[in-house]
């Protein structure tokens, strides 16, 4: 369809040209060099990414700091300063749930070098399962009572979650393309699923992408094919920050499109 093909290039060209993905989470992980430490900063960055702007940059640079020059051999040695972090909040995050995401991410990068090794299935192109998989590693580490803040933190895909902050997570690790950072080869950006937050979805409806209510595990689902065999593409994902960002000036009441 070619009038979706010019709508979504177009887009996903001004999201870079104009320099949008320097006020991305993605801006936090870009400021490393080391493979782990882009792993760890991207992961921390992207569950974190809720929020105004400017309060997720304060936060990011709080934990950033507390992990010194090298986030992932911190969280490895456990060489950051737990009472600090503890002290740590972000809306409805504690430390102590943070904390969790610290371990979790230690045991991954001890035992297989890479966080990686907590999404396996998508080596066979199960993302659903993969992220099902993550969520348990952390979920099962919870404490009484703090089952329904870490399900909000790291999302379970089987309860219907569209995991847009996960997903967008994987997008970094596995695509190829910047400002994408394509640290993980063995898995395949056919694999990806939309990122689809309230924006990409107002944009997807516009579109006829999406027949779905809300931004869900299925609507994420639907989109994702739509937009594959419609681009004729076996990297959709690449396409969700267009319509991120035609959501964002749609919901903004600066345009309005339709396909013809």
């Amino acid at each position: 369809m070619n009038d979706l093909k010019q709508i979504l290039d177009t887009y996903r060209t001004r999201w870079i040209q104009e320099g949008w993905y320097k006020q991305d989470p993605i801006q936090f992980p870009l400021r490393y060099g080391e493979r782990e430490d882009m792993e760890v900063v991207g992961l921390l960055s992207a569950l974190l990414a809720w929020g105004r702007r400017d309060i997720i940059a304060r936060k990011m640079a709080f934990l950033l700091d507390l992990l010194g020059q090298s986030p992932a051999k911190a969280i490895i040695s456990e060489s950051y300063d737990k009472r600090q972090l503890l002290g740590f909040k972000h809306r409805i995050y504690k430390g102590r749930h943070i904390l969790i995401l610290f371990e979790v991410m230690g045991e991954l990068l001890a035992r297989y070098g890479t966080i990686a090794g907590g999404f396996k299935r998508l080596q066979t192109g199960d993302i659903v399962g993969a992220m099902h998989d993550f969520f348990e590693l952390v979920y099962s580490r919870a404490s009484h009572g703090d089952e329904k803040i870490i399900t909000h933190l790291v999302p379970d895909p089987s309860r219907g979650s569209a995991c847009k902050r996960m997903t967008m997570f994987l997008r970094w690790m596995i695509r190829r393309e910047f400002p994408d950072m394509g640290l993980w080869t063995d898995y395949k950006p056919e694999h990806l699923l939309i990122s689809l937050d309230v924006h990409a979805w107002r944009a997807s409806k516009q579109l006829g992408l999406t027949k779905y209510a809300n931004p869900s595990l299925k609507s994420a689902m639907e989109v994702t094919e739509k937009v594959a065999t419609l681009m004729e593409t076996n990297d959709p994902a690449k396409y969700d920050v267009a319509l991120w960002l035609l959501g964002k000036e749609l919901s903004e009441n600066k345009l309005v499109v339709r396909l013809t």
